[in-house]
């Protein structure tokens, strides 16, 4: 495994009776990284999140963590959890009836003589509170809180967890865009600490491009791709024009197609472009969505 890899999966597939929910799927995750995935329901993310985090057994691959030689295979979330995987799912999986304190601490409170340090717990409570920028009281009831402080709460306990990898399901579903900016910025100070990565499951293209250094994109259980995002968007050329313009472009670099009546809309990769054509074609930038909706598109004539 590379040095800078923090976490590495190699042809994960997973089967339900009848389903193929993850196939042959390959995915790096490297240190220092804010990395999204995306893909509708059904795509195979939830089912990823908890190969990953020991709810479910993969049937195929190999996962591989950054300090241990082998393989690991986590049997549980707390396996998981062991092995340096920490995760915050979109239902946030708090305790309303306790304080932020106790949540943030829950089943690791600090102990004196064998008593939970109340005094303790809240000190450091506080100090993860303020050092990440949450503006609330450590002894306040969770139920008091809003549904973005929550949270805020639920990542700064992974955060407060000494993963190595974060991983987080919609974390900005529902949140206000200062709540978003702040979840932001969570990420960001988690990723850059000492050999750690934040992997994002998200749905909306428009967030998961603004957040993240790098995309990837499932798709009925296969990972269609997986690269940095600016690499990503050189990457492709789009052309909306006439079936003879269309056909300009060697099939070998086409990617997917939309027709039309007249002509249609294409998606190609540009390094397949004979040299000096790119120069003579009118190109717009391919979108995110315009990249994911044509790589999974067939083209009506070959």
């Amino acid at each position: 495994m590379e040095q800078n890899v923090v976490l590495e999966m190699r042809d994960i597939s997973k089967n339900f009776t009848g389903v193929r929910a993850l196939s042959h799927v390959d995915f790096t995750l490297r240190k220092g990284e804010i990395h999204a995935l995306m893909g509708e329901n059904g795509a195979g993310k939830s089912t990823l999140i908890k190969v990953l985090t020991g709810v479910h057994e993969f049937e195929s691959g190999t996962i591989h963590m950054a300090g241990n030689s082998n393989a690991i295979i986590n049997h549980s979330p707390q396996e998981a959890q062991a092995n340096g995987i920490s995760t915050v799912y979109q239902e946030v999986n708090l305790c309303p009836n306790l304080t932020v304190a106790e949540n943030l601490f829950i089943g690791r409170e600090p102990r004196k003589m064998g008593m939970i340090d109340w005094k303790q717990m809240n000190e450091r409570s506080g100090k993860l509170l303020e050092s990440l920028d949450i503006h609330v009281p450590p002894t306040q009831m969770l139920d008091e809180c809003s549904i973005a402080i929550q949270q805020m709460i639920a990542i700064a306990r992974a955060v407060d967890m000494s993963a190595k990898v974060l991983i987080l399901d919609e974390p900005t579903a529902g949140l206000e865009l200062e709540d978003k900016e702040l979840a932001l910025s969570l990420f960001q100070d988690f990723a850059k600490k000492d050999g750690q990565a934040v992997l994002l499951f998200m749905e909306k293209t428009a967030e998961a491009e603004a957040i993240s250094d790098d995309l990837a994109f499932l798709y009925k259980g296969k990972l269609i791709f997986a690269e940095e995002k600016e690499t990503l968007k050189k990457r492709y050329g789009f052309l909306t024009a006439s079936d003879e313009e269309l056909e300009k472009i060697p099939r070998s670099a086409w990617r997917g197609i939309c027709r039309t009546e007249t002509g249609g809309s294409l998606l190609f990769e540009k390094s397949l472009l004979p040299e000096g054509m790119e120069e003579t074609l009118l190109l717009e930038a391919p979108s995110l969505e315009n990249i994911m909706q044509y790589l999974t598109k067939e083209a009506v004539r070959r």
